[in-house]
């Protein structure tokens, strides 16, 4: 079965910190709001919607930094330059995330390039993975700004790339079932269950005959199963002389 990254295991001082966290984010913002300077400001949080936010021991961290960086002294300050006001801490906390999912993105291309410089071939989908670099442009108007956000907070998850990834390997395994029955299918999800989430999307978006669409396009039900069967078989066992 595809695998899930497992959770934080929370502790007594884990929600304190968080409970903390919020309360000192919510008064300042209680501040500058009876001040009736006019920004948009970030919206009031609650500890529950932090802790939503927090998948791992890696997130905690991350997501209780960017808070406690709302205290310091001017992270309320509009900032300059952009046709619409937001506050410092809000435009330099999606500067972050952006960093952080590029950085991300780019350790996740180099695992094309290595089996790339292997086979020198490139699919298209994988060309579009090395252009599909995400670009800070918050200049389009408060309103796609805040979608902006919205899609660096769910990208910035460190749990992201693995959801992602499962995800990919779970609707593998359903097209397995519905084009070659329970039991082929079952015979090759049994070898690709020994290795990662990421090994079984890697090389599935690296050769065009072990994608999801391909698994319906061979037409012969046994010739698709000897196919994949021998493919998923020899790539396990490769993956196990590199361990």
């Amino acid at each position: 079965m595809a695998k899930r990254n497992q959770s934080i295991n929370w502790r007594v001082k884990d929600k304190k910190e968080v409970a903390r966290v919020v309360r000192n984010f919510n008064s300042k913002l209680a501040r500058l709001e009876s001040k009736g300077i006019d920004i948009h400001l970030p919206q009031k949080i609650t500890t529950q919607q932090l802790i939503e936010q927090i998948q791992t021991r890696a997130d905690f961290n991350r997501v209780l930094n960017s808070y406690k960086r709302f205290s310091r002294r001017g992270a309320e300050r509009e900032r300059q330059g952009l046709n619409f006001s937001i506050t410092e801490w809000e435009y330099q906390e999606a500067v972050i995330k952006t960093r952080v999912i590029n950085r991300r993105k780019n350790e996740e291309n180099k695992r094309f390039a290595d089996i790339d410089e292997k086979t020198g071939t490139l699919t298209a989908f994988q060309q579009n993975q090395k252009l599909n670099i995400t670009r800070f442009n918050p200049d389009n108007g408060l309103e796609s700004w805040i979608r902006y956000v919205r899609a660096r907070e769910n990208q910035i998850s460190s749990t992201y790339l693995a959801e992602r990834d499962m995800d990919y390997v779970l609707n593998y395994y359903k097209a397995l079932q519905d084009a070659l029955g329970f039991t082929f299918a079952q015979d090759i999800i049994d070898v690709m269950s020994t290795m990662s989430n990421s090994t079984i999307v890697l090389h599935s978006l690296h050769n065009p005959n072990l994608t999801i669409n391909s698994v319906y396009d061979f037409g012969n039900i046994y010739d698709t199963y000897m196919y994949l069967l021998t493919e998923w078989s020899n790539i396990a066992n490769s993956e196990k002389k590199e361990e």
